[in-house]
């Protein structure tokens, strides 16, 4: 009886860690479910190990471990590991969070824009309608009939007045 027990603790001591490790990979790196294969296989192990030879104990176990990894596979099949379902919940939870905070920076981004458009005089929310949609200083100078340096100063003009804005509606959110 203390020969079997030297032996099956020699081979736990020496090969543990490499089955686990066999089992961990092979199993999504799930710890409790590595530890639970593993086991098995020492388990079988220990009713075995009599047939096997001591040269051949690290491939048995491996390959013992591998034929108790597809078994645990095939028993746990459509099984949900919760570990996995809390990691799932939170990453889902997190980006709910982060899409309302996004929604809510929009609707105030939407709210600025509105309020400084408000804010800006006719002719100064028509250049930026212009700018907008593409027109260069040379085609609004056209466009209205003024001269190009008249434009570049009223964009100047405009920008420094929604800068203003924009800062004003910032300091009023916080």
């Amino acid at each position: 009886m203390n020969g079997k027990n030297e032996i099956i603790d020699a081979v736990y001591r020496e090969f543990y860690n490499t089955v686990y490790r066999y089992c961990l990979a092979n199993l999504s790196y799930h710890r409790q479910d590595a530890e639970n294969v593993t086991q098995t296989v020492f388990m079988i192990f220990i009713e075995k190990y009599r047939k096997v030879h001591p040269e051949k104990y690290k491939s048995w176990l491996l390959s013992t471990a591998n034929r108790e990894i597809k078994n645990f596979k095939k028993k746990n099949k459509g099984a949900v590991n919760l570990d996995d379902c809390s990691e799932t919940l939170a990453e889902s939870d997190a980006d709910i969070l982060e899409e309302i905070i996004r929604r809510e920076l929009l609707k105030q981004e939407s709210e600025i824009e509105r309020q400084i458009l408000s804010s800006l005089k006719p002719a100064q929310r028509q250049l930026l309608e212009d700018l907008k949609s593409g027109l260069t200083t040379a085609e609004v100078a056209q466009k209205t009939g003024t001269d190009r340096r008249k434009v570049t100063v009223q964009i100047y003009y405009l920008k420094k007045r929604i800068r203003e804005l924009t800062e004003r509606q910032k300091e009023k959110i916080i």
